[in-house]
C-alpha cells in the first residue's frame, strides 16, 4: 500500500509539471499568434504597395521602351532615307 501511495504521489507530481508545461506552451503560442497578427497587419499594406510599384515600374518601362524604340526607329529610317537620297543623287 505504501508503494502505491508513492507511485500516486509521483504520478500527481508529473501531472502538475505536465500541466505547468502545457500552460507555459499555451502562453508562448498565444504570444506568438499575437505577434504574428501584428506582423501581418504591418506587412500586408507593404506587400500591396510593392505590387502597385511593380505595376507602375512595368508601365513606365513599357512606355519608355516604346517611345525610345519609336524615336530610334524613326531616326534610323530618316537616316537611311537621307543616305539613299544622297546615293541616288550621286548616281543620277
Amino acid at each position: 500500500m505504501l508503494q502505491e501511495m508513492d507511485n500516486l504521489a509521483v504520478l500527481q507530481d508529473s501531472l502538475k509539471r505536465s500541466d505547468a508545461m502545457t500552460k507555459n506552451m499555451l502562453s508562448i503560442l498565444d504570444s506568438f499568434e499575437s505577434r504574428l497578427g501584428k506582423l501581418e497587419e504591418t506587412i500586408i499594406p507593404i506587400y500591396q504597395e510593392t505590387g502597385n510599384l511593380q505595376r507602375r515600374h512595368e508601365s513606365i518601362f513599357w512606355l519608355l521602351s516604346e517611345w525610345l524604340c519609336g524615336d530610334l526607329l524613326s531616326f534610323h529610317v530618316v537616316h537611311v532615307c537621307c543616305v539613299l537620297e544622297l546615293h541616288l543623287s550621286s548616281v543620277l
